[in-house]
This record gives structure tokens, C-alpha cells and sequence, in this order.
């Protein structure tokens, strides 16, 4: 199993323990889940993108600027901005099958 493949079992873990949360309205707690996920993957632009529409989900109700800044970034998905992001990190996995939006 690949590093970025490893990665992704761990993020889908940490998301679905964020949606546990916010789905039971404990918001701080779906936050530090989903900024772990978001985390670990902000060198993988699919992956990267989806951490921020989960991050958007529990902002709406504890961070209005972080939820516009999510906002932003997941407009800005069409130009490529979690391609950029990632390679201005160096990553080594951002072309892998995974990461490819």
C-alpha cells in the first residue's frame, strides 16, 4: 500500500468521526477531527479539496471568517488552486491517481 494510500484510510477515518460529531452538534470536536484530515492531506489536491468542504460544514457554525476562506478555496477549485497549494508544498503525490481532481 502506497504512503498516499495509507494517508487516505486515515483521513476517511478522521472524517467520518467529524461527521459523528457534527451530526450530534458537537462542533469543536468535528473541527478537530476534520483539521487533523485536512492536515494530513494538504499535499493531495483531491483530497485536499474535500477536507475543506467537510471544514466548511462544521465553520458555518463556529467560524464565519473560516468558513469564507473555505468557501473561497472550494470556488477557487476550477483554476487549480489545490494543484498549486500542493506544489508550492513540494508534494511527491500530487500527480498519483488519488490526488488528481
Amino acid at each position: 500500500m502506497t504512503e498516499i494510500a495509507i494517508r487516505e484510510e486515515k483521513i476517511i477515518s478522521l472524517w467520518q468521526d467529524g461527521d459523528i460529531e457534527l451530526s450530534n452538534k458537537n462542533y469543536q470536536r468535528a473541527y478537530k477531527f476534520y483539521t487533523e484530515a485536512h492536515d494530513l492531506i494538504i499535499d493531495c489536491p483531491k483530497l485536499h479539496l474535500r477536507a475543506h468542504q467537510h471544514l466548511q460544514r462544521v465553520n458555518r457554525h463556529i467560524n464565519k471568517f473560516e468558513f469564507l476562506i473555505d468557501t473561497i478555496l472550494i470556488q477557487l477549485a476550477p483554476i487549480k488552486i489545490f494543484e498549486l497549494v500542493a506544489y508550492m508544498n513540494d508534494s511527491k503525490v500530487f500527480r498519483t491517481i488519488i490526488c488528481k481532481r
